[in-house]
């Protein structure tokens, strides 16, 4: 399930000798922040497993790594050795967490080759890997475009065209080894029937096994199906299919819920009329349509359905005055149950009121669901577009993508509800006791090549939009979430000096 994080908790100043690093306090009127500077160049920073690293060359030239914790004070550090550096003749640094490691690639300037520091999730230095080619770093080549990381293992969904159409497969890999490169074993291959397949999305593995949301078009079998297949073996175990009996409505994947105690999902997306979504002909008309569905359905471990309930809700204006204009598509963000048995579900709501096949972000709205006896009953709620945030976004410049998804083809729509956005917009958001939206927006500036961070939030009951930094790309800031009420944002500030700045909020 998802669940939010704890609050951070204010603490006192601190000052560390040592480790090149100050702490100041500030106290606007509308939140308060706290700052962190190292001595260090060509850094960076990120949030992994509840604790913020931080990590570049310091003014010894050593590669330097400090873990924080929520609140910035630091809990450990360690020196990763590299031999000889000079970090003028390095690129800036990067970082992920594949496979439940911290791995940080180093790259010298004018050449292929990457140096990866990996760490355990207790901070220990696991491996040092040296002279990787780019090419061949973390071997994503092997993947298709549908990929699920679960442990050490990894679960892909490839296609091959030839004169009959399109093959769908899922290929299931394993990690050879934690100390070297990222290379994978073939584990087995599952091939999808191969008439009628539109598009397959793998989005859950536990170690028993692997769920794929599967689109089948043009024939009895029509309709979408979750596919519960043997993580071992990769044979299919059941197959649910969403739609009803004789029923051409399409179910687009939006987003699920775990039980691992149930062993059941909770699967929602929106839901479309087949003439609203034609997927014969590859046609959209759901514009100017007078409400949106969004369908639930509830699959037990034995991969019947136990419940299958669609909603529907009212697309109205901006204001009691505006009509509703526009085609909208809901991107369930998050969704989680209460112990009092309520399904709550965060919706990203994005609108196409100039091109067809792009959509803008305009809004996010929490929506609740009410347990009865027998189902769930929608609490009164609109889809609409915030007209602070739609002024915000808003540009005829065709080179900004700000909160925008966009497809070349109809034939990628399902797509735009689940993968990951160019350039996000919406950082955090939340509701206070009254049910008052509260966010926390970016935004890219071309023409000044910066990249601000903003609150949008009542203040004396009127809604304002308050700058909180606008700082330039050059300086690589980076957005960091450590709860629903905190955040921290990172840059470097000068070449060798390195903040990261928590606030509150």
């Amino acid at each position: 399930m998802l669940h939010f994080k704890n609050n951070c908790r204010h603490i006192a100043p601190l000052f560390w000798r040592g480790v090149g690093v100050m702490l100041f306090f500030l106290f606007p009127t509308f939140f308060f922040a706290q700052e962190l500077e190292f001595n260090l160049s060509k850094a960076a920073s990120l949030c992994w497993q509840g604790n913020v690293y931080c990590y570049g060359f310091s003014e010894k030239s050593e590669f330097k790594i400090y873990k924080l914790n929520a609140q910035l004070k630091i809990t450990d550090s360690l020196t990763a050795e590299l031999g000889k550096i000079n970090p003028e003749n390095y690129l800036n640094t990067s970082a992920d967490t594949l496979h439940n490691f911290l791995n940080i690639y180093v790259q010298e300037k004018e050449t292929q080759k990457v140096s990866i520091l990996r760490l355990s999730k207790n901070f220990e230095l696991l491996a040092t890997i040296k002279n990787v080619d780019v090419a061949r770093l973390n071997n994503t080549a092997l993947f298709g475009d549908e990929t699920l990381y679960y442990k050490n293992l990894v679960y892909s969904i490839k296609t091959e065209n030839d004169t009959s159409g399109k093959q769908f497969y899922l290929n299931k890999y394993e990690l050879k080894s934690e100390k070297e490169n990222f290379d994978y074993q073939f584990k087995w291959q599952f091939p999808f029937e191969k008439k009628n397949i539109r598009s397959a999305h793998v989005f859950y593995a536990n170690k028993n096994h692997v769920f794929v949301f599967v689109n089948v078009v043009g024939e009895e079998k029509a309709g979408q199906w979750i596919l519960k297949i043997n993580a071992s073996d990769g044979m299919i175990l059941k197959g649910s299919k969403l739609n009803s009996k004789l029923e051409k409505s399409v179910h687009v994947f939006g987003n699920f819920m775990a039980d691992s105690v149930k062993k059941s999902l909770c699967i929602m997306g929106q839901k479309f009329t087949e003439t609203q979504f034609n997927q014969k002909d590859n046609k959209l008309n759901f514009a100017n349509a007078p409400a949106a569905s969004v369908y639930l359905a509830d699959l037990d471990s034995a991969g019947q359905f136990t419940l299958k309930q669609e909603f529907k809700i009212p697309i109205v204006g901006a204001t009691p005055a505006q009509k509703p204009s526009g085609s909208y598509v809901l991107r369930i963000e998050r969704v989680e149950k209460n112990s009092d048995g309520k399904i709550w579900f965060e919706t990203d709501i994005y609108n196409s009121s100039t091109s067809p096949l792009t959509w803008t972000y305009e809004n996010t709205t929490l929506y609740k669901l009410n347990p009865t006896e027998e189902n769930y009953v929608l609490e009164k709620n609109t889809v609409s577009s915030n007209p602070m945030i739609k002024s915000f976004y808003f540009s005829n410049d065709k080179q900004d993508i700000n909160g925008k998804l966009m497809i070349d083809t109809v034939n990628k729509f399902e797509k735009l509800f689940y993968k990951r956005i160019t350039l996000p917009v919406k950082q955090q958001f939340k509701t206070d006791s009254t049910n008052n939206a509260a966010w926390i927006l970016t935004k890219h500036n071309l023409k000044k090549n910066s990249i601000s961070y903003s609150f949008l939030k009542p203040e004396k009951k009127i809604y304002k939009l308050s700058v909180i930094s606008e700082i330039q790309k050059s300086n690589t800031p980076v957005f960091i979430s450590v709860s629903n009420s905190a955040f921290i944002v990172a840059q470097q500030t000068e070449e060798k000096k390195y903040k990261l700045k928590l606030y509150k909020w």
